[in-house]
């Protein structure tokens, strides 16, 4: 969600244009200060921004950024005007029930402010 971050793992000038959207089925636990999305009820939401990996280049620096703590899992995206599209996010490895894993919510804000 941070464009700046995501500007540098991806090894850019210039940040890369993200789009508000949701995912829908999925909830978000705390890995220390860094967000692990996990399986959660179908009714739940978890709000961020989505963009376009445009390169293999793109694609395998977010990988490596990620580590082998998440896995790509395809979703499906929804965006602010109500616009849907098969994509792919990062999910914890090894599930919700994970003891690594803590009850919170990601702070963009408090985030930057530590960085």
């Amino acid at each position: 969600m941070d464009p700046g971050q995501l500007a540098r793992v991806l090894g850019t000038r210039e940040s890369p244009v993200t789009h508000p959207a949701s995912l829908a089925g999925y909830s978000c636990k705390m890995w220390g200060p860094y967000p692990a999305l996990v399986d959660g009820p179908p009714d739940s939401i978890v709000q961020g921004v989505a963009f376009e990996v445009n390169s293999q280049r793109a694609a395998t620096r977010l990988a490596r950024y990620e580590t082998d703590a998440y896995v790509e899992h395809e979703c499906i995206i929804r965006f602010e005007n109500g616009d849907t599209l098969l994509g792919a996010t990062f999910k914890w490895r090894d599930g919700a029930d994970d003891p690594d894993l803590m009850e919170g919510s990601f702070n963009l804000r408090e985030w930057q402010s530590k960085r």
